[in-house]
């Protein structure tokens, strides 16, 4: 046995190196395979996004569907980042004493990314604060370009 295992060394490589490219190149151009890897992917994607509208559900419920104050019309949009692993969270609408815009990460509960506020009512507040900078006068269209980047992709 040995002998021959010797004489044929060279073919019993060859043999199981085709073997091996056989299976490598099933498992690489397999389009079965490669659509359970996408669906895979794709339920998780889902699975993410649903976790994260209820989460934002939450925080809404939780900190802007009854607030204080009085009479309010609030309501919210999310988002989930697939790039950055985020659960984006804008809500925006006026209240008793003004208008109120925020941008925040769901999970990270009571800071914000961005805050547009406008109470002339009681304390003449009037002005939006972005990261990095400055307070700056309330502008709506500023704050609804800010806030794209969070909330498309």
């Amino acid at each position: 046995m040995e002998k021959i295992l010797r004489q044929n060394w060279f073919k019993i490589c060859i043999f199981g190196l085709g073997i091996l490219i056989i299976v490598i190149l099933y498992l690489v151009l397999n389009p079965s395979r490669q659509n359970t890897v996408s669906e895979t992917t794709s339920t998780s994607s889902v699975d993410l996004e649903a976790k994260c509208s209820s989460q934002a559900e939450k925080v809404f419920a939780n900190d802007w569907s009854n607030p204080s104050g009085g009479i309010s019309n609030y309501t919210y949009k999310n988002h989930y980042d697939n790039k950055t692993g985020k659960c984006y969270i804008v809500v925006s609408g006026v209240g008793a004493g003004g208008e109120n815009y925020r941008l925040s990460d769901a999970y990270e509960h009571g800071t914000y990314i961005a805050l547009c506020s406008s109470y002339t009512v009681d304390s003449k507040m009037d002005s939006c604060d972005y990261p990095n900078s400055r307070s700056e006068k309330f502008d709506v269209n500023k704050f609804n370009n800010f806030i794209k980047p969070y909330m498309e992709n």
